[in-house]
This record gives structure tokens, C-alpha cells and sequence, in this order.
């Protein structure tokens, strides 16, 4: 191999590297964080849930009420999280906190 093709074989490997940090630093910058992941999953459940005229609300001042009933919509939300291996699942809130 002469010192010609030793330098553009270089060249190209300089190249694909550079390419490749490119690539990992656009997808690391474009990949979604963890919370923002379940608000994302959230979201979309609850779309679907109103586009077939299912309930997705919560009370605001469940405190306040005499009888405490957990809403249809947040025990759904609590037991899909909870069916969720446990390294992908956000650390588990109360009935309150998930409404």
C-alpha cells in the first residue's frame, strides 16, 4: 500500500467517524426525555379514550369530598402503569397525584 492510498483510506475513515458523531449528536438531541415520554403516552391515551366517549377527567377537589372514589380514568392510568416492567415505568404516584 503506498503512502496515496494510506492517506485517503484515513481521509475516509475520518470522514465516517465524523459522520457517525454527527449522527449520534442529532439523536441524543432529538430523543425525548422520560417524563416527557409518559406525558406523550398520557396524552395519546387519553385522545383515544374521548374519541370513543370514555371518561379522562379527574376531580380537582377529590380532597374535599366526603367519600373517596378513585376516577375510572385514573385507575386505568395507575393500572397500565403498573403492567409496565418495572425499569420503564415512572416512579409510581398516589391515586391524587396521578389525577
Amino acid at each position: 500500500m503506498n503512502i496515496v492510498m494510506l492517506i485517503k483510506l484515513m481521509e475516509c475513515l475520518d470522514a465516517a467517524c465524523i459522520g457517525e458523531l454527527n449522527y449520534l449528536d442529532r439523536t441524543s438531541r432529538n430523543t425525548p426525555s422520560e417524563g416527557c415520554v409518559w406525558a406523550m403516552w398520557v396524552a395519546t391515551l387519553t385522545g383515544i379514550l374521548r374519541e370513543n366517549g370514555l371518561p379522562t377527567t379527574a376531580r380537582k377537589d377529590s380532597d374535599k369530598q366526603k367519600e373517596v372514589s378513585v376516577p375510572a380514568f385514573v385507575a386505568l392510568v395507575r393500572e397500565l402503569q403498573r403492567s409496565l416492567p418495572q425499569e420503564y415505568r415512572p416512579a409510581f404516584h398516589s391515586n391524587g397525584a396521578l389525577a
